[in-house]
């Protein structure tokens, strides 16, 4: 059976682990703190994890190393024995830093996920690197299986797009949760109360990402607009005072920052 190295302990790695199978893996957990580690393993009875104090101890296992760490916490760990896959969610944190860390394993996976993890809704971004291309598609394959279990995943072909997927999924809930919490506040604004407008709004949430499925959001806003109506007056009035120019600049803001550019 394949060994599984999950280094932390955190929310991420616990809804990594809620997506994987019992059995699937031999499944080890390593940080900082081995009391949490054991705490950690205890939490998942099924998955009989093996709490670790030392990298060393798998030495000879030839493991999958799931990095669920901050980034300031990867120089805490290294070693520079065989691993058969390295798979990051450390945002803004390089593959050339990884390997500094990790040097002699086949492949290498940046992946971005989302909060939608924690629902095994994740939009994931992926990226694989390996310095012998010819482990590259079995590095896919591990890799893929791990992000579908927490959600869904799209491979992009350069590393710099991973920090790019920040825009259009990593930070975006929080911009979602902004114009989720300003139509609660507008419809208490217009009579309802704070209880009926939050379900209504929380409602219309799901409606549109069922509808996202298969149509498109211009196709989708077509449906609810009705010429000279009152959905296109709140269109026109959002569009003059610039909406979807400030939602843009947001997010590419947050791109700039994961790329250390400002």
């Amino acid at each position: 059976m394949q060994s599984l190295l999950i280094v932390g302990y955190g929310n991420l790695a616990r809804s990594i682990l809620k997506g994987i199978e019992p059995n699937t893996y031999e499944i080890f957990v390593l940080g900082r703190d081995f009391e949490k580690s054991q705490k950690f393993a205890q939490d998942f009875p099924l998955h009989s994890i093996t709490p670790v104090e030392n990298i060393q101890e798998l030495k000879e296992a030839k493991p999958i190393i799931l990095l669920c760490i901050k980034p300031k916490g990867l120089q805490t760990f290294s070693c520079d024995f065989p691993l058969t896959l390295v798979y990051s969610v450390m945002a803004g944190v390089g593959v050339e830093s990884i390997i500094k860390q990790f040097p002699n394993a086949l492949a290498y996976i940046r992946a971005m996920p989302n909060i939608g993890a924690l629902v095994k809704k994740s939009a994931t971004a992926l990226y694989a690197y390996a310095p012998q291309n010819s482990s590259i598609q079995e590095a896919k394959e591990h890799a893929l299986a791990l992000s579908l279990a927490f959600g869904n995943a799209v491979w992009v072909e350069s590393e710099e797009l991973i920090d790019s997927s920040i825009a259009t999924s990593g930070s975006s809930p929080a911009f979602l949760c902004l114009v989720a919490q300003a139509l609660i506040d507008a419809g208490v604004r217009e009579g309802l109360n704070a209880t009926q407008s939050s379900m209504l709004v929380k409602a219309t949430f799901e409606g549109f990402a069922e509808l996202l499925k298969t149509l498109n959001p211009q196709e989708i806003k077509t449906l609810v607009t009705s010429p000279a109506g009152t959905t296109a007056e709140g269109l026109a009035y959002l569009e003059e005072r610039g909406f979807k120019g400030i939602l843009e600049q947001g997010a590419h803001r947050s791109t700039l920052k994961a790329k250390g550019k400002i």
